[in-house]
């Protein structure tokens, strides 16, 4: 069986990318792989045009698109054809028609063209299926999966100045919040990614100590959870919440928002707050520096949880699927 992974343009970033590089270093061997990256990033008609006709020469039994350049499918054979959605959150970028022209070429079409359409939960399933107004009989969900890389890695909490791992800075990392919740406490705040204007202002105001990292690769990425105390994300708005999962897999303490899909992400290894309430955050925050027993029991739980999203696991589960389309079924 030869599997094709259709990409978006290498080298603008790297998160889906990471987790399908997971998923096929776990795939049986008998699955021959190949690749097809699409050579122009811009979603403007020319290049999406050449993106497909590229894409239509680099055709295999089974066609996966991973991710973000889901209009692909207009091109490929319907076939053995495999469309990830990770989330709807692009949608937000467009209004009137173009909303419309956006819904169409990234969502209505590329579904009804794909034989299977995965989503990495249930959140991002019932997301989709609003955005276009009817079920997805062809759905299934799978997972993202923790990367290898992520091994336990026990670390003794420090007594002062506790170190936060937090990775991204769009706007649904929700950080304005987080500073707020972060004020007056012995806390240092890693950030991987670069801050808007108005996020360093508020982490001033807050007179929070911060440091920032970008452009990092994935083993410096791995670094920085092993360097880390605590990971956050206590978003607005995620797919799946990989962090989490990445940070329960390293041994650290959690602190994730109590809302689809980060709630079901983390399962009863993180400690839950609201995302929309500073309160509930700075509790959070608080309970986890002072309460050194309630940490550990989190952070075996979470280990115990991240095995739930291992790359055998999931690859396991893609596999299966791949077998089922080839048959015919």
């Amino acid at each position: 069986m030869n599997v094709t992974f259709h990409y978006r343009k290498q080298g603008c970033a790297f998160s889906m990318e990471q987790v399908f590089a997971d998923v096929r270093g776990a795939l049986p061997q008998d699955i021959v792989q190949s690749e097809f990256f699409c050579p122009h990033r811009a979603a403007v008609p020319r290049a999406m045009w050449e993106n497909c006709q590229q894409a239509k020469r680099h055709v295999g039994e089974v066609n996966h698109i991973t991710g973000e350049v889901h209009y692909l499918a207009m091109a490929l054979p319907r076939r053995g054809l495999v469309l990830t959605i990770h989330d709807t959150g692009d949608t937000n970028a467009f209004s009137g028609w173009k909303k419309r022209v956006f819904e169409y070429l990234w969502f209505r079409g590329p579904i009804r063209r794909a034989q299977v359409v995965t989503f990495i939960s249930e959140s991002s399933r019932r997301a989709t299926e609003r955005l276009i107004g009817e079920q997805i009989p062809h759905a299934e969900v799978i997972p993202d999966p923790v990367s290898s890389a992520f091994q336990f890695d026990p670390k003794k909490f420090p007594q002062r100045t506790p170190r936060i791992l937090c990775l991204g800075t769009k706007v649904n990392k929700n950080l304005e919040r987080l500073a707020a919740a972060l004020r007056g406490l012995d806390v240092e705040l890693r950030l991987i990614g670069e801050p808007t204007e108005q996020q360093v202002d508020a982490f001033r105001e807050n007179k929070i100590k911060l440091s920032t990292a970008q452009n990092l690769s994935a083993e410096e990425i791995v670094e920085e959870y092993r360097a880390a105390d605590i990971v956050s994300l206590i978003s607005t708005f995620e797919g799946f919440g990989l962090p989490i999962v990445e940070g329960q897999g390293t041994g650290r303490a959690v602190i994730t928002s109590n809302i689809e899909p980060m709630s079901d992400t983390a399962g009863d290894g993180a400690c839950l707050v609201d995302p929309l309430d500073v309160s509930s955050m700075r509790a959070g925050f608080e309970r986890l520096l002072s309460d050194g027993d309630w940490r550990a029991g989190l952070i075996e739980k979470g280990r115990v949880n991240a095995q739930r999203f291992s790359a055998e696991r999931i690859a396991g589960q893609y596999a299966a699927l791949y077998r089922r389309l080839l048959k015919g079924e």
